[in-house]
Formats: structure tokens, C-alpha cells, sequence
């Protein structure tokens, strides 16, 4: 069968962070979290989003321009 593999800590810790709308922060651990592989396409979602609503929060077309750039496959 299958085995789920936990989760980074950086990972988990970004997602918490975005589920609590601290979205700055969020983006920090995101960060952290897109150097483990395993996590960096999860921790590109958990940043595109946090800087999609980071636009919705400020309006600012950097946000939006970030988030679209890292929800862009590469």
C-alpha cells in the first residue's frame, strides 16, 4: 500500500501560517519550505496564494504579479 510521508515542518508551519492570514510570514516559511523537493510544489501554492491575498488585503500589483508568477509551473 501506500505510505503517507509526513509533511516538512516548514511546510506545515507555512500552511498554518496562511490558514491564520498571516500572509508575510506564510510567504517566509513558504520560502524555507521550497527548498525540500519534496514540498516546493505545495510551498509555490501556499506562496501564490498568500500573495493573492495579500493583492486582495493592500491592492498592490506587485502581490498580484507574484502570485501569478509562482502558481506558473516552471
Amino acid at each position: 500500500g501506500l505510505v503517507d510521508a509526513a509533511e516538512p515542518p516548514a511546510l506545515v508551519k507555512a500552511r498554518a501560517l496562511y490558514n491564520a492570514a498571516d500572509y508575510d510570514a506564510a510567504i517566509g516559511a513558504a520560502a524555507m519550505a521550497r527548498t525540500i523537493p519534496a514540498a516546493a510544489d505545495a510551498a509555490s501554492l501556499v506562496t501564490a496564494r498568500s500573495h493573492l491575498q495579500r493583492y486582495r488585503q493592500r491592492g498592490d500589483n506587485a502581490d498580484l504579479a507574484a502570485a501569478q508568477v509562482k502558481a506558473t509551473p516552471s
